[in-house]
């Protein structure tokens, strides 16, 4: 009798070989009764590495299907991975791997946190200050957050089997791409309609075949459509809304930069037209005659900074935060490569590896008493700036309370590979995976508690409060301001059901 049941009982375990993406594989036994999704739960925790979904024979297998049903005792069932991705808002963070559901953390003021969103096969999302839409794979967009900035209230916290509403959307189509600005958002749709929600409720447009969307933090918005690479635009008339007055000029441009007030346009020919709120760089009227050639834009809150094809700069904009280069404008004459800005200020590296700064000295317009040879790239808060020496070593400027000072970590600063910003603090990815961080406390400068945990980390995600860490296997660690995003402790459960 105990031979036949114990018999009866192996007959009701099947077995499973997972195997990774790289070769390495774990031989499981689980119950007939348990989902693909447990044994999914069971090959992460063997193997120590996070995935996306399991398939056996070409097929996906369903997570919530038991795996008597799945037919796969005794097989070889292969493990697809895909790295998650991370949007941010002001105060909250969503965790999400592209077709699958979504973990939100953070805002606890604004009361959308720990929320595992009920959405399910998300394709892209985007994020405002302070609500969160996304696309799912079907086209469909929902929405969740302040109602305020494009969310839906309705739906706050996590609720056992609570709905996001979708968004109407002209019958027939559907979502391409959303962009999102300080309060709103709008939609790409496939039918050429652009369709807004938030701030701009209602302010919905028909276009042909839209090409890109571009936003003011202050919710203007700016369209360039394909046939003819002309611009439109819609939302807050003051702060870019509203381009009558040059609509006759934008056409041929190939792409927009915004600062928070006002955009730029380059065209094909590299001339550049700009409207908006004059002390946010809508006016580059002084400047225009310089405009010839550019080929990138950067921007400050208040200013712009164009790279002409010679490797030169021109500014325009608010003087004190960034529209006026002429102090610097000889060291800005040397094959210029790239700009980086902060809130305040611009830092632009040169052919040679050196950095030439202007702007509000407070946010990182003087690197005058910092040595920076060999810079290979520059990072910012809002700040202060933080650049990658050719030896590996970092330099930093500016502001001391928003990450300007390394000094009591210059030594551990070594082999640096990356650099992520918060509002007043930087974290540094070194080539062993850990990560050194220095700046504001409260605002991610200090991650001894979750020290441990930063090992072989790929990727740092950050909103102005708080620091989000992707690691090798696909852990997530979270650290910075504990109401805004930086404890994750109480959605830790489901983000190990992704």
């Amino acid at each position: 009798m105990a031979s036949r049941s114990r018999s009866r009982s192996r007959s009701r375990e099947v077995a499973v070989e997972v195997r990774l993406p790289s070769g390495r594989s774990a031989s499981l036994r689980l119950s007939c009764d348990a989902t693909v999704r447990e044994l999914k739960l069971e090959a992460q925790r063997r193997l120590k590495r996070r995935f996306l979904k399991l398939t056996a024979q070409g097929r996906c297998l369903d997570l919530a299907a038991p795996l008597r049903a799945a037919g796969v005792d005794g097989d070889l069932v292969e493990a697809v991975a895909q790295r998650p991705e991370i949007a941010a808002t002001n105060f909250a963070f969503a965790l999400f791997v592209p077709g699958g559901p979504v973990v939100t953390w953070g805002d606890k003021a604004a009361k959308t946190n720990n929320c595992w969103a009920p959405v399910t096969k998300a394709a892209q999302i985007a994020a405002s200050a302070r609500a969160f839409s996304a696309i799912r794979e079907d086209g469909a967009v929902v929405k969740w957050g302040d109602v305020l900035y494009g969310g839906d209230l309705d739906v706050i916290g996590h609720v056992p089997g609570a709905q996001l509403r979708q968004l109407a959307l002209a019958e027939g189509s559907r979502a391409v791409r959303i962009q999102a600005s300080g309060r709103a958002f709008s939609a790409i749709l496939s039918d050429g309609t652009v369709q807004a929600w938030g701030a701009m409720e209602g302010q919905n447009r028909i276009f042909k075949r839209v090409q890109q969307i571009q936003s003011t933090r202050q919710d203007g918005f700016a369209a360039i459509l394909d046939d003819d690479s002309t611009v439109f635009t819609w939302g807050n008339t003051r702060w870019g809304g509203d381009c009558d007055e040059v609509q006759k000029q934008l056409w041929d441009v190939k792409q927009i930069q915004s600062t928070h007030g006002a955009f730029a346009a380059i065209r094909q020919n590299g001339s550049v037209v700009t409207w908006g709120d004059p002390d946010y760089g809508g006016d580059s009227y002084q400047v225009r005659g310089r405009l010839k050639g550019v080929k990138a834009i950067q921007a400050t809150d208040r200013a712009f900074a164009a790279i002409l094809k010679d490797g030169t700069v021109v500014s325009w904009g608010n003087a004190d935060l960034g529209g006026d280069s002429r102090e610097v404008q000889e060291e800005l004459m040397k094959q210029v490569q790239q700009i980086q800005s902060t809130a305040g200020a611009f830092a632009a590296i040169r052919q040679d590896g050196k950095a030439v700064c202007w702007g509000s000295h407070l946010w990182g317009g003087d690197s005058s008493k910092v040595a920076t040879p060999g810079v290979r790239m520059i990072q910012a808060s809002c700040g202060a700036f933080a650049a990658i020496l050719e030896d590996t070593s970092v330099a930093t400027w500016g502001h001391a309370e928003y990450g300007g000072d390394c000094s009591q970590v210059r030594n551990k600063l070594r082999n640096v590979q990356q650099i992520q910003a918060t509002s007043r603090a930087f974290a540094a990815i070194l080539g062993d995976g850990s990560v050194v961080t220095w700046g504001d406390l409260l605002y991610g400068g200090e991650s001894g508690e979750v020290s441990d945990q930063l090992t072989r980390v790929q990727q740092i995600q950050a909103n102005p409060h708080a620091f989000a860490a992707i690691c090798e296997d696909g852990a997530v660690v979270t650290w910075g301001d504990e109401n805004n995003g930086g404890d994750s402790s109480q959605v830790q459960e489901q983000m190990d059901l992704l």
